[in-house]
């Protein structure tokens, strides 16, 4: 089969167009972020600790769009709610690229199965807040 010059161009364009038409618009990593939509537990969500210690396990929370994707740069806020502890950020923790913040959590001083409760919160989110708890083990005896 024998294929004229002008027909063999013509078919070469159409089909440069359609690989230039085809590539417009594709996801070049400056479109649109993705919005966060969930929150959820990441690390650290049942731990036992020595009353008054930092807990081995920083907890930590997950935020995700609709797709379960991770989201960056979203505001995590850490809190205790039960068993007079602290968390080490007194700010809120953005999230990283994988979506995940966290903070270490020193429970409180009276030992006890998951009476130390901690939250993490973020506006808005579906399964906020996220809730950790940690169970108080006495610690060594301070005199005989």
């Amino acid at each position: 089969m024998r294929v004229h010059c002008g027909m063999a161009r013509a078919g070469l364009v159409a089909v440069a167009g359609v690989l230039v038409f085809g590539c417009s618009g594709g996801d070049d990593g400056s479109g649109p972020s993705p919005t966060a939509t969930t929150i959820a537990v990441a690390s650290g969500s049942v731990q036992t600790g020595t009353v008054g210690s930092t807990l081995p396990t920083p907890i930590g929370a997950r935020v995700t769009d609709a797709g379960g994707d991770p989201v960056a740069g979203v505001a995590v806020t850490f809190a205790v709610t039960a068993g007079d502890g602290a968390v080490a950020a007194a700010a809120p923790v953005t999230t990283n690229a994988q979506g995940e913040a966290s903070t270490t959590w020193t429970i409180g001083t009276v030992a006890g199965v998951n009476n130390n409760v901690a939250t993490a919160t973020a506006a808005g989110l579906s399964g906020s807040p996220v809730t950790f708890r940690a169970s108080g083990n006495a610690g060594a005896p301070a005199a005989v």
